[in-house]
């Protein structure tokens, strides 16, 4: 089984932010393959994550989620 999920995120004027800091995160699963791809789109930033089972593409979602959690936390202080 093969599994893309892409998620959109517009952040208005915090796009060009949100990309250089989520590129920065190391998405390194050791014992997944779990591929993160994040690249700027027209209406902001577009994360692409592939996988090969639900069970990963819910530990590559929940790693997405709390990159985006800190990020916020971090602008909120």
């Amino acid at each position: 089984m093969k599994i893309n999920a892409d998620i959109s995120l517009d952040m208005v004027q915090l796009n060009d932010f949100y990309l250089s800091l989520l590129k920065e995160e190391d998405y390194d699963f050791k014992t997944k393959d779990i591929r993160v791809d994040i690249n700027k789109c027209e209406k902001g930033v577009k994360v692409t994550l592939g996988c090969d089972n639900i069970l990963d593409l819910k530990i590559g979602m929940n790693a997405l989620i709390k990159s985006l959690e800190t990020i916020d936390k971090t602008l909120k202080v």
